[in-house]
This record gives structure tokens, C-alpha cells and sequence, in this order.
């Protein structure tokens, strides 16, 4: 047969999505697997955003429309998003997009050149440096100090060549659960604005902040900084709308213009119903929310408390992970993801190996299951290892 496109074959296949497929067919099997691996909320939505995408189908709310989103999405996205943002926002710096890996995809190939570079820093999303290498550029990776998990300014200063496009950072943190501070990020925008680079914020767990109150918009912190940040965001987390697979972006008119037009070739309008079940969801009761967050935070605190005491690592301020290392209960030889697929067989708990994510000796623990499985899950780990 003829070739197939390097370029494609170059990517390296999800990890989180290739062993869901292997749970799926050992479930299928019979076995109780406790999953520990998936980054999706074990709720369902709210009620009445079932109702409201229910009545959009009602309402005949499923033929193509604008590429940019349903009207009343982006101004409902607006009017959210000025009441948390000093910046003087409009309709046109929004784009709705099939969730946000795809908003991620569309802001690489918009503003990469071939042989571009793009920083981003491990432990980072499994689909960052995918993305950047389809666009054509070259993911720059910084490893950060291996206890706290996050990097420096000086290690950026050190990475930035002629050919850096953009900065990518992820805070929450997907998978350590880190958060940035904001002296580092307003350090963080004044570099970019003084090399005329792009911060891009993937935003997905920006609502599950344990410690503190969520931060302000990157835009907020420095002035003028508006046309160097690119924010990214998601109702799949918060909102538990994996499915409905609606995501966002916030960005100048320039970029979501021309974002506008990949995506009109790429998918066309996003599912029309689906954006009416993401506009009840901005207007969820804050209580519920909150809910959510506590019980999130009940199971971290019950994994950490298991953890912690066998595996080094940092309690997380936000998202639904754990991210220990590993390192000194390896066998010699022996990798991450021997030892993920060893604790799948003989205790039927599945996480993902830190090697996905770009730390090679680290796991990563998803407290998305039901508490009670979360404290089993976390018990079976434990167990696997002091059994070794």
C-alpha cells in the first residue's frame, strides 16, 4: 500500500486512552478493576443541564451553526468572564471548539511556523508535545527539580532561543496537581512580552484550587499583556461535561479570527445541543460546585494520607491527581511502566506510568472513582508494594 504521512506516524499513541481500551476488555472479562487512570469526574452533570440540552434537541437546536459557537454560549462566556476579568473583553476574542485538546491543536497549528519551538514543562499533558510536533515545531521540555515539581524563570531565561514561539504552561497542573504562583507567573508574562512570545494557559482544573481562591485571568496581571496570552479552557473538569466535548478560548480578535477559519475546515460548528447544556452549566448554583470541590479534597487528603508515608511527593493544591515517584521501589531494570502493568495484574488497580507525562520514574494516581475505591485503589498500591 502506499506510505502513510510521517508526520502522523511520529505521534505517540495517548496512554490514558490506550489502557482505558485494555480496562474496558478486562472488565468485559469479569474483573473488578479499580481505575485510578482516567482524568474524568465519576458525577454526572447537574440536572438541569441535562434538561437544558434536552430542550435544545426539543427546540430543533441541532442544525450546523456559526463555527465560532451559539450566540447565546459566547455571550453568555463573556458575561461570565467580565465579571472575573478587569479587561475590557468582546464576543470576538472567544472561539467555541470540540473541547479543548482541540482548542489546544488549533492554537499550535495557528501560530507555528516549521522548526518554531514551544517550551513547555514536565510533568506536562500527554498531548502537548503531540500537538506541537503536528504543527511543525519542536517541543522544548523543561524538567523541573524533581521535588517540587515546578520550574524556574532562570530555566526559561536558559531554554529561549531565536526560534521559541511560545511558553505553554498548565496550572493546575495535569499530572502533579501544582499550581503556579503568581509572582512567578507576573515574572513569567514580563518575559514574554519582552521576547514577543506566547504564554498559552491550558485552564482545564482552573475551578479545582484546594488552597486558595482561583486566580485572577494572566491577562489581569500585567498590563498590556493581552495579545501575548493565550487562554484555554474546558467544561469538561469542573463541569463533569466530558462528553458534550466543549472547550474555549480567550485570546486577541487577530488569533481567534484566524483560529475561526482553521476550525471552520477542521469540524465545522461545534454539537449545537450540547453548547445549550454548557450555558446552564455557567449558571450552576456555586454551592453545587462547591460540593464538589469539598469531596474532591476529602480524596486527596485519603490518597495523599495513604501514599505519602510509601512514595515522596508534594501534596497537590489543585486538580484530582497524585504524582509520587516511584524511583526507589523499582526493581533494577525495571520501569514505570512495568511496574503500571505488574499492579494491574496481580492487584487490578490502574494508573498511568510518569514516563507519559515526561518524568520517567512516577506514577500518576487519578482520585476520580468513588472515595470508598479511591482508599481501596490507594490500600492495593500500598499493598503491591510492600508484597514486592
Amino acid at each position: 500500500m502506499p506510505s502513510l504521512s510521517n508526520r502522523v506516524l511520529s505521534i505517540e499513541e495517548s496512554s490514558s486512552i490506550k489502557l482505558a481500551a485494555k480496562i474496558i476488555n478486562l472488565r468485559n472479562e469479569g474483573k473488578d478493576i479499580i481505575g485510578l487512570n482516567v482524568g474524568e469526574p465519576d458525577f454526572a452533570p447537574q440536572e438541569s443541564v441535562l434538561s437544558a440540552t434536552k430542550k435544545a434537541i426539543d427546540n430543533g437546536k441541532y442544525r450546523y451553526s456559526k463555527v465560532q459557537g451559539e450566540a447565546e454560549l459566547v455571550k453568555s462566556l463573556l458575561n461570565y468572564h467580565k465579571k472575573l476579568s478587569n479587561h475590557d473583553l468582546e464576543i470576538d476574542n472567544f472561539l467555541v471548539s470540540n473541547g479543548s485538546k482541540q482548542s489546544l491543536y488549533q492554537i499550535f497549528q495557528t501560530i507555528c511556523e516549521p522548526e518554531d519551538e514551544v517550551i513547555i514543562f514536565a510533568p506536562y499533558w500527554v498531548t502537548f508535545p503531540e500537538a506541537i510536533k503536528l504543527s511543525g515545531a519542536k517541543p522544548v521540555t523543561i524538567t523541573p527539580d524533581k521535588t517540587s515539581l515546578l520550574p524556574t524563570v532562570d530555566q526559561i531565561k536558559n531554554n529561549l532561543t531565536s526560534k521559541t514561539k511560545a511558553i505553554v504552561i498548565n496550572s493546575p497542573n495535569n499530572p502533579s496537581g501544582r499550581i503556579f504562583s503568581e509572582d512567578f507567573l507576573k515574572e513569567l508574562i514580563t518575559l514574554a512580552k519582552k521576547e514577543d512570545i506566547f504564554i498559552i494557559s491550558d485552564e482545564a482544573y482552573i475551578d479545582l484550587i484546594y488552597s486558595a481562591d482561583s486566580p485572577k485571568h494572566l491577562f489581569d496581571l500585567v498590563e498590556d499583556s493581552f495579545d501575548y496570552i493565550i487562554t484555554a479552557r474546558t467544561f469538561s473538569k469542573t463541569h463533569a461535561l466530558t462528553g458534550f466535548r466543549i472547550g474555549y478560548t480567550i485570546a486577541s480578535k487577530k488569533l481567534t479570527k484566524a483560529m475561526n477559519n482553521l476550525q471552520g475546515h477542521l469540524t465545522g460548528n461545534n454539537c449545537t445541543f450540547a453548547q445549550y447544556g454548557a450555558v446552564e452549566s455557567l449558571y450552576t448554583s456555586n454551592n453545587i460546585l462547591s460540593e464538589q470541590k469539598n469531596l474532591f479534597k476529602t480524596r486527596r487528603d485519603k490518597a495523599f494520607e495513604i501514599i505519602s508515608p510509601v512514595l515522596p511527593l508534594e501534596k497537590p493544591e489543585g486538580a484530582f491527581y497524585l504524582f509520587p515517584s516511584i524511583e526507589h521501589v523499582l526493581k533494577p531494570g525495571e520501569s514505570c511502566l512495568d511496574f503500571c502493568a505488574e499492579l494491574l495484574e496481580k492487584k487490578q488497580v490502574a494508573i498511568l506510568p510518569g514516563i507519559a507525562f515526561g518524568m520517567k520514574n512516577y506514577i500518576r494516581i487519578a482520585f476520580t472513582d468513588s472515595t470508598d475505591r479511591v482508599i481501596e485503589g490507594c490500600q492495593r498500591i500500598i499493598d503491591f508494594i510492600k508484597e514486592r
